[in-house]
């Protein structure tokens, strides 16, 4: 039975049901018209507040701000009337009848007014929801918003220090068309217009040759806020793009971008005629381009041009480079002038024009392979057919220019491969990878190697020029279910984006912008340390703005890991080595307690520290010359709020932070930044100090603070040498293998034989990796309730192995995707006998245990329980250390411990370092996160379980292990784990979960029913390698 109900009744009740809180900010910055502002209002949802602040601090100068909360709920589609107080006058178009916001409830709403300031002290503006008619009477307050003065260093996070308070950053881009025919320059291009074109305080100029683009395309330049100019054809210069070096002579340039040779060279006079700054972007390594050429003369005119890319570059203010491998490339081409330091890395993220493509569910009989190169198409044709092609498998197409049509190409086939010998970056696939369609890369790309860094991103890659490894990837995708094909791609995409996104790689090339329009910084020099520059701002309020610029010098690095290692590098010149935390928002104040214990003996864990320095604020929010410190808060609407902010566990500390850290303390605080040639900022509280005395913080990428200790250091009477994770552990005698070492075809053939005899459960990579390592004949196979399980034997007998799963979960227990839930659904699908959960965890403390020790638990504690393991598991981890030996290249070196009656707490991670829990617990030998929900999961399904982790640090240190000590107890642990069942007749009497219904995974792979399977799949990889072959042979994918 059915019923219809009308919407103007369902209507109010859905807007009811979805109704929101709602967040209002008001921003004012100095317009171009002397005396004149640029009012900007902004509505949100209060879930966006975080994003659109950072937004806002990363694009334009704020001089004065308002920041309020909607005292009623909103819906979807609200309209917002504006009320500005006498204090302000507008002008332009708008009337203050006119102003009027929506409110959505997925994204920011924004409006932007020309005012003037009658009264500074009467600025307000109110926002009123409109709950019917027209007239603003029908309305009812939502917020009332007050205007706040703000000072010029008042950004907390990564900000952007404008070249003049207040002024409009001119772009000019070099552009052959706004369109995208000329292939993957334009594309870029062109996207760099927009994002630029999206900021506060930018306007983007794009300069072509006359007649290049279409009334069409200015108008749809003009709706990103992209204004296309063009320069005028000249007599003798027969190349249109030669007319781009002499562009309009009222043209306003601060900055003008170039791209490769053919319209970077124009730039060196355009820098010349209109005194601005210029940017060279380089998109291609010609010299490597050339080594894979087939026509005449390839290597030397690959050779030509890349001395012309490397002159421009020379020549240029600052160098761009379109993804990690042309970066590097170019690093070390420039190294004889030093701008190999300081390439901006422009990795581009996916694209969002092909967001909305739509994948077929249905798998079709044919498997069609798609591939991009040059030529001429009855050439490439003939080409391929000679190989032994059929001409009912080919199908060769001119070039794509519409994005609709490619929209429907990539609709159309069903893998999208890009096998170059090299490749810049190879953009095709990215737009097909964006399009949800299923790829392969060359790893010789510049989009291979930035999808090896996303997570099993190496699955797509194809490290070989082999035809016939081609082939066999291309069959191994062709295996796969096309369900799988495409959860598969939707994965990498997302991580994909949430590792390169377009937005920070504007924020980062717009801040390279305005430090060189601006060419004066704040702090930093390579001059010798008595000729450095007084900072323009002096006192506090100086120190305060040389924090925040060290904190926007390492925004711009997109390695954490190099900054790490160039901090070390930078440390131990000065006496110090590293020791690092967990972060998670409190390694600012992870820092400052390490920092407190060694300097001053204060022992004081990061949480209560954090509310000390909140209270000390509270109660002394002035500097000594009467400055209130609220002036360098932004994004709070009090005092009041950002304390409240401030003292929530997790929230990043910041430089209002340190300096009470140094009054409250009465001592200095140095801080070290990984960047080279930076000044060490030193922050003196207002006091007398002693001058010998200071806590040394090292900053890393971003907003990451680490403590550095002295080399040597004394830590409560006990010298801290060795057990320190900041330190390297001794050497394995093997190598971990990396990600892309794992099997990434799923196995086929005989059948796999469920159930299996133990599951290994892990969380990180380096944990799943080490117990790879110690798998017997590894594959990996696809089960649809756990995804992919890593399958293989273990054990020393050679007639008899234990069937070993291998899966990884989330950190946590109850989390999704956490322990509880991977556990339970493995054990019902797999069927072991046991669960052992390997990894790594925290000791409590130096006294019990060392680093790299291993911790078998023959207790485990959790908040509601204290358990011990079974008699069968009880019996057999007493001899778990029995004939073990630690697994280093020099057996000398350390001596690992195995702690076989260990008592593991198991608790929530928020909850691992707390002060009062470690307390609580101070019989636990070791604290980790998934024991929960493993024993939860296996004792309600009576399957025996067991935890074996290494020690990575120690809670006691209030700092997290670095890298190295996560593999080396990882190793440990998995080692020992491997030790406990070298022999499989002792598990020949343990019972599988659910024995009684033997269980039995079937993988088949769907084949054309008129062949039979294994020639098929003959057939097709023997064509697939003569295609692979032909494509490098005739050059027509050029590399």
């Amino acid at each position: 039975m059915s019923a219809s109900v009308p919407w103007k009744y369902v209507s109010p009740l859905h807007d009811s049901i979805m109704e929101q809180r709602a967040g209002f900010l008001a921003c004012l910055c100095k317009d171009e018209v002397p005396s004149r502002y640029l009012l900007t209002l902004y509505c949100f949802p209060a879930h966006l507040r975080s994003k659109l602040i950072s937004d806002i601090s990363s694009t334009y100068f704020v001089n004065m701000q308002g920041e309020g909360t909607s005292q009623i709920p909103l819906s979807n589609g609200d309209e917002i009337l504006v009320s500005l107080s006498d204090g302000f006058e507008v002008h332009g178009e708008w009337t203050t009848e006119d102003i009027v916001l929506t409110f959505f409830d997925h994204k920011p709403f924004r409006l932007k007014l020309r005012i003037s300031i009658r009264d500074r002290r009467s600025l307000q503006v109110d926002f009123l929801k409109r709950l019917g008619g027209k007239e603003r009477k029908n309305s009812a307050l939502a917020c009332s918003v007050p205007i706040m003065s703000r000072s010029p260093v008042q950004v907390s996070g990564p900000a952007t220090f404008d070249f003049e308070e207040g002024s409009v950053l001119k772009v000019t881009l070099l552009a052959s068309e706004w369109s995208s025919s000329m292939g993957g320059l334009s594309t870029i291009n062109r996207q760099l217009a927009i994002l630029l074109g999206k900021r506060e305080k930018v306007d983007v100029t794009f300069l072509v040759p006359h007649f290049a683009c279409s009334e069409e395309e200015k108008r749809s330049a003009r709706r990103q806020n992209v204004s296309i100019k063009e320069a005028k054809k000249l007599a003798g210069f027969n190349d249109p793009l030669d007319w781009l070096s002499f562009p309009p002579s009222d043209l306003n340039i601060d900055i003008v971008v170039g791209h490769g040779a053919k319209l970077g060279k124009q730039a060196q006079v355009i820098r010349a005629s209109h005194n601005c700054k210029w940017i060279q972007v380089v998109h291609t390594a010609p010299e490597e381009l050339g080594i894979h050429k087939s026509y005449s003369m390839a290597i030397s005119i690959g050779e030509e041009k890349k001395t012309a890319e490397v002159d421009l570059c020379k020549l240029a203010d600052a160098v761009a480079a379109v993804g990690p491998k042309l970066t590097k490339a170019y690093s070390s081409y420039l190294r004889s002038c030093e701008k190999h330091e300081d390439i901006i890395q422009l990795t581009p993220s996916t694209f969002d024009e092909f967001s909305d493509v739509k994948q077929a569910a249905k798998e079709m009989d044919e498997f069609k392979v798609l591939t991009f190169g040059r030529g001429k198409q009855d050439e490439v044709a003939e080409t391929l057919l000679k190989s032994g092609i059929r001409k009912t498998q080919l199908t060769v197409r001119k070039f794509v220019q519409s994005k609709k049509i490619l929209k429907e190409l990539f609709c159309e086939v069903d893998l999208c491969i890009m096998p170059s010998r090299t490749e810049g970056f190879g953009l095709t696939a990215l737009e097909a990878m964006s399009a949800g369609l299923p790829i392969l890369v060359s790893s010789n790309s510049g989009f291979g190697e930035a999808l090896s860094t996303v997570p099993f991103g190496e699955s797509f890659v194809v490290d070989s020029e082999q035809p016939k490894k081609w082939a066999k990837a291309i069959a191994g995708v062709r295996k796969k279910k096309r369900s799988v094909r495409l959860h598969e791609i939707h994965q990498l995409r997302a991580a994909y984006a949430e590792k390169f996104s377009w937005e920070s790689l504007c924020t980062i090339l717009l801040d390279k912008m305005r430090r060189l329009v601006n060419d004066e910084y704040f702090f930093g020099t390579e001059e010798p340390q008595d000729k450095v520059k007084k900072s323009r701002l002096s006192g506090s309020v100086g120190v305060i703005a040389q924090l925040q610029q060290m904190q926007l010098d390492a925004s711009k690095v997109g390695s954490k890991t190099d900054l790490t290692s160039d901090l070390k590098k930078i440390a131990s010149d000065r006496g110090f080595k590293i020791s690092d935390n967990e972060g998670s928002g409190n390694c600012m104040f992870y820092a400052l307690s390490d920092q407190l214990e060694i300097a001053e003996g204060i022992k004081i864990y990061h949480d209560e520290l954090r509310q000390i320095l909140v209270q000390h604020l509270s109660e002394k929010p002035k500097l000594s010359d009467g400055t209130d410190l609220f002036r360098f808060v932004y994004g709070h609407q009090s005092w009041a709020d950002y304390l409240r902010h401030i003292e929530q566990d997790g929230a990043w500390g910041d430089h209002v932070i340190l300096c009470a850290a140094a009054n409250h303390y009465r001592t200095s605080i140095r801080v070290v930044s990984s960047l080279p040639r930076i000044n060490d900022v030193m922050i003196k509280p207002q006091c007398p100090v002693d001058k010998s005395k200071s806590l040394v913080l090292g900053h890393i990428h971003e907003l990451h603070y680490v403590s550095l200790r002295p080399i040597q250091a004394t830590v409560n009477g006990v010298k801290d040498d060795i057990q320190d994770s900041s330190g390297n552990p001794p050497h394995l005698n093997f190598k971990l293998p990396d990600l892309r070492d794992l099997p990434t075809l799923d196995s086929c053939g005989s059948d796999f034989e469920l159930p299996v005899d133990i599951l290994l459960l892990t969380v990180e990579d380096c944990e799943f990796l080490a117990c790879f390592h110690y798998l017997n004949q590894p594959s990996r196979r696809y089960h649809k309730s756990t995804g992919y399980v890593f399958y293989g034997s273990m054990g020393h007998d050679q007639e008899n192995k234990l069937k070993t799963a291998l899966v990884k979960c989330t950190r946590g227990s109850s989390v999704p995707d956490g322990s509880l839930i991977v556990v339970n659904d493995a054990i019902r699908a797999l069927g072991p006998k046991a669960v052992f959960s390997v990894g790594t965890c925290i000791g409590l403390t130096p006294k019990e245990t060392k680093l790299g020790d291993v911790v078998v638990s023959s207790k485990l504690t959790t908040f509601a329980h204290k358990t011990p393991v079974s008699r069968d598991i009880g019996n057999l981890i007493k001899h778990a250390a029995d004939g073990w030996r630690a697994p280093l290249k020099d057996p000398q070196a350390c001596k690992v411990n195995v702690k076989c009656d260990g008592t593991v707490l198991s608790i929530p991670p928020s909850q691992a370092s707390s002060k009062n829990i470690l307390q609580k617990y101070s019989e636990a030998t070791a604290v980790e996160v998934e024991g929960e929900g493993v024993f939860a999961a296996a004792h309600h399904l009576k399957t025996e379980w067991v935890v074996v982790k290494g020690i990575k640090c120690y809670a006691s240190e209030n700092q997290s292990s670095s890298y190295e000590w996560d593999v080396f107890a990882s190793v440990m642990a998995a080692s020992v784990v491997s030790n406990i069942l070298r022999n499989p007749s002792v598990f020949q009497d343990w019972s599988h979960y659910n024995e009684a219904q033997p269980l039995r995974l079937k993988l088949e792979v769907k084949t054309n029913t008129r062949w039979n399977a294994p020639i098929k799949v003959a057939v097709v990889v023997g064509l697939l390698a003569a295609f692979i072959s032909v494509l490098h042979h005739t050059g027509w994918i050029g590399s």
